[in-house]
């Protein structure tokens, strides 16, 4: 196999196509449920992070005191930006990973290999005839013989 007919074959697919960045722009919000995000406990923190610095922010908004000093209102909501930001943009590259890795083995389906398999008559074993396994049928019965390779 030459080179060219490899590379052909294996080709990247772009991270940037409009389905792959839709569904992970919504993946990334849909991710900030809790319940998934502790799954990884890192991202899980910043995000309980973030939930406190912006409450604080709206506490100073209201004319409140922040709750570890006397840190400006500007300051705490610019930490709080930098917080969501930080599990937005977390979240948003695991969904763009998961889509890509989606699509690309949405791509290499069809090339599933066609098995050849050996159909036998009810209770007659030395008469077979070859079928493909992309014509299968439910089968109620599958025997598999001692050199046969599954």
């Amino acid at each position: 196999m030459s080179t060219q007919a490899a590379t052909s074959e294996r080709r990247a697919i772009s991270l940037f196509r409009r389905d792959i960045v839709v569904r992970a722009l919504i993946d990334s919000f849909a991710k900030l449920n809790p319940l998934v995000q502790i799954r990884n406990p890192v991202m899980f923190v910043v995000e309980v992070g973030a939930v406190i610095t912006t409450l604080t922010w709206f506490i100073q908004l209201g004319g409140g005191k922040a709750l570890g000093g006397n840190d400006p209102s500007w300051y705490t909501f610019v930490i709080s930006v930098w917080l969501w930001l930080t599990v937005v943009f977390a979240n948003m590259s695991e969904a763009f990973a998961e889509g890509r890795g989606r699509a690309q083995a949405d791509r290499e389906s069809p090339r599933r290999l066609d098995v050849a398999r050996q159909r036998h008559a009810v209770g007659d074993v030395d008469q077979a005839a070859q079928t493909s396994s992309s014509q299968r049928r439910l089968s109620l019965m599958a025997v598999v013989m001692m050199p046969t390779m599954l």
